[in-house]
């Protein structure tokens, strides 16, 4: 049976501790530095396919871009019909683009017992968490739009803080109340408006309320900055678990 194949080009470069093979819902999955391929026999009409495809791709470079702090995009750059038979491929879109490559550290950790057998292997494990992720995202729209504002502020420069604020916002609708959202998240509610007062600050240059200010500005604390961070990170996080565990909010 023919595989159809659907390759993005991805930027900026992905860090290497994320090229790998995988299979995700009869897909075969192929992590690259510059580009994510998926490969499927075909079963079903090819525009299908690639939808399917296109919504694992969107969740893949959703977690990854989390993960790093960065925001990927990825743009489809080649379809191509793979015949075993003839052993023919036929390539109907094929569109290049430049990539530029950036370089990192990261160090996996595989443990063994003494008979050989594996305990934990760190590279399988960040896989397994990125397959769930991607699958939480692309079927949950409040996940994916929370993903979405997260990398919105990883990727400004300025690093304004409004995205940050809608994610807390968008808690806050999806549970009913801010305290509920706290709580269901396990973010202390005092800790919940102390981010919220940094971002709604107006003195603050980086602050959701830009061209409302009325006297003097002021670059946010690092610390400051850390509890916008880590409270708008902790709530995709944990709202990612509850969607991977079907206990969304009702």
């Amino acid at each position: 049976m023919a595989t159809n194949e659907f390759r993005w080009g991805v930027k900026p470069a992905i860090p290497g501790h994320w090229h790998y093979t995988l299979r995700y819902e009869s897909f075969d999955v192929e992590i690259a530095s510059d580009w994510i391929e998926l490969r499927k026999t075909e079963d079903v009409a090819r525009d299908t396919q690639q939808r399917c495809a296109q919504q694992i791709v969107d969740g893949i470079i959703r977690k990854i871009g989390l993960a790093e702090k960065t925001r990927f995009t990825a743009k489809l750059g080649g379809i191509a019909r793979f015949d075993p038979l003839s052993n023919r491929r036929d390539i109907t879109v094929l569109l290049s683009d430049s990539v530029g490559l950036t370089m990192g550290g990261h160090a996996d950790v595989l443990v063994t017992a003494a008979d050989g057998t594996i305990v934990s292997d760190s590279r399988k494990d960040r896989m397994a968490e990125l397959v769930r992720f991607a699958n939480s995202s692309a079927r949950n729209e409040t996940l994916g739009r929370m993903s979405d504002y997260l990398l919105d502020y990883h990727a400004d420069p300025e690093k304004k803080l409004a995205p940050l604020f809608d994610i807390i916002e968008l808690a806050t609708e999806v549970f009913g109340h801010e305290h509920k959202a706290a709580t269901s998240l396990g973010i202390g509610i005092q800790r919940m408006k102390d981010a919220t007062d940094v971002m709604n600050d107006s003195s603050i240059r980086s602050g959701r309320h830009r061209g409302q200010e009325l006297g003097p500005q002021r670059e946010p604390t690092q610390a400051e900055v850390e509890l916008c961070e880590t409270v708008a990170e902790q709530i995709v996080s944990e709202y990612a678990n509850l969607v991977q565990r079907r206990a969304e909010p009702k």
